[in-house]
């Protein structure tokens, strides 16, 4: 209880300092990179954050002045908010933080819960999911330090396991669901922060060898059930009869846009029917052993693949795998168990079977460097 009371101490202190140096930068990028005047910073400082303490007009050195919090909870010194140069320290700042560090991020979202449409989703019913936050125990940990900005990804999966899609429409509109959930509930306007869901280029841009998928071969079954052959990771199958498929897969064949969202989600026609087409194979697996070994740093296998107590969760990106029969429409997910532990699940088939399944979730937040700096382990 103390650590966890600590830990968000340590993050409200964190966002009194950051919220003031923005407003700082916004000033200085008014005046177009002159210095601040006393009066200006006294402006900036005593009415949004701090309590006043005397005019900091005074004659002693200003960089000297300790601040109270509004709140009384915190007092701070100026100099650890406006350095006297600040265009260089702050766009500038020496990051704190590594990757796996866990950083004091926290989202503003737009609306408390989220509800899943079963018109989108193909399901039989909707779904509502609502934000979790620290309280919840839900942390952010440095997945990617770009130039200038950071990926954050969620401590754990979200507790819900009942985020559910099924048939044509949970292949049509899942991506856009699970990056519009995690957008809604996890981003954090005053920070630029935008959220999304994982998708499958976060864990495939991190491993040692790309072959572990490219050069995959799956068993493709005959239509009574039977292996009959095999087909390579990114090879096509053509089939001359017949068969149905999902709307959006035709802007994903042969494309790479499998993690893309679209423009809108589809709710009229959600299937097409048509003979004579290539169907591109782009779905892999992996075993829990394989993937232990497969990054080129070990904390990535630690940030996506959480321990078995945690809930499996949606990968937002759509998968095909082509059987001799059939063409097979699935999303992605990342499992808790040993066998299969990246895979898809087949939502809906060419000759129309469909199945539902329902996992949980993991937000990724992108925003600046500047605004998060390390915490200790919750």
């Amino acid at each position: 209880m103390q650590r966890t009371t600590t830990a968000k101490q340590n993050t409200e202190r964190a966002e009194i300092v950051e919220n003031a140096r923005l407003d700082i930068l916004a000033k200085l990028s008014e005046k177009k990179g002159e210095n601040l005047t006393e009066n200006e910073l006294e402006e900036i400082l005593i009415s949004p954050y701090y309590k006043t303490q005397g005019s900091l007009s005074s004659e002693e050195n200003i960089l000297e002045r300790t601040l109270t919090s509004k709140d009384g909870k915190y007092t701070i010194p100026v100099s650890e908010i406006y350095s006297g140069n600040f265009i260089d320290d702050i766009t500038q700042i020496e990051r704190d933080f590594e990757v796996g560090d866990y950083v004091n991020y926290t989202p503003a979202p737009t609306q408390s819960s989220y509800t899943f449409n079963s018109s989108y989703t193909g399901y039989d019913s909707d779904i509502t999911v609502s934000a979790e936050n620290e309280d919840d125990g839900l942390h952010w940990r440095v997945l990617n330090i770009n130039d200038d900005t950071v990926d954050l990804i969620s401590s754990r999966p979200l507790t819900t396991t009942g985020v559910f899609f099924k048939g044509a429409q949970g292949y049509n509109n899942g991506v856009y669901l699970l990056n519009e959930i995690c957008n809604k509930l996890y981003s954090n306007a005053s920070l630029e922060a935008t959220a999304r869901s994982i998708n499958i280029e976060d864990i495939q841009g991190h491993l040692i060898d790309k072959n572990l998928y490219m050069n995959q071969e799956k068993d493709q079954l005959n239509a009574f059930g039977g292996k009959s052959g095999k087909i390579k990771y990114g090879d096509t199958f053509e089939y001359t009869s017949t068969i149905e498929y999902p709307i959006r897969w035709k802007s994903d064949n042969g494309t790479g846009g499998e993690s893309l969202s679209g423009n809108n989600l589809i709710t009229d026609t959600t299937t097409e029917q048509k003979s004579g087409i290539s169907v591109k194979q782009t779905f892999w697996t992996a075993e829990r052993s394989t993937m232990q070994l497969a990054f080129n740093n070990n904390i990535y296998y630690e940030l996506f693949f959480y321990p078995s107590s945690n809930p499996a969760y949606w990968v937002a990106s759509r998968s095909v795998h082509c059987d001799k029969s059939r063409a097979n429409f699935g999303l992605r997910y990342v499992s808790n168990g040993e066998t299969d532990v990246i895979s898809a699940y087949i939502l809906f088939d060419s000759l129309t079977n469909t199945n539902a399944y329902g996992r949980s979730i993991v937000p990724i937040v992108s925003l600046s460097t500047n605004a998060i700096h390390k915490i200790e382990t919750p």
